[in-house]
């Protein structure tokens, strides 16, 4: 098994687990960002990690 097979096959069976366990985020959450912007037609999005928070 090569490098890159082994690291991906550690992943390949905690998805279920990781899926279950990551945090969610509530609407109010989201609403209460975009009213702190005065604008929003730009937005950067850095280290968005999962990306489940990105619009």
């Amino acid at each position: 098994m090569t490098q890159n097979n082994l690291a991906a096959s550690h992943f390949q069976n905690a998805g279920e687990d990781y899926a279950k366990y990551r945090p969610t985020y509530p609407p109010e959450l989201v609403e209460f960002l975009a009213a702190q912007c005065k604008h929003h037609n730009l937005a950067v999005d850095v280290g968005c990690g999962t990306g489940q928070f990105s619009a």
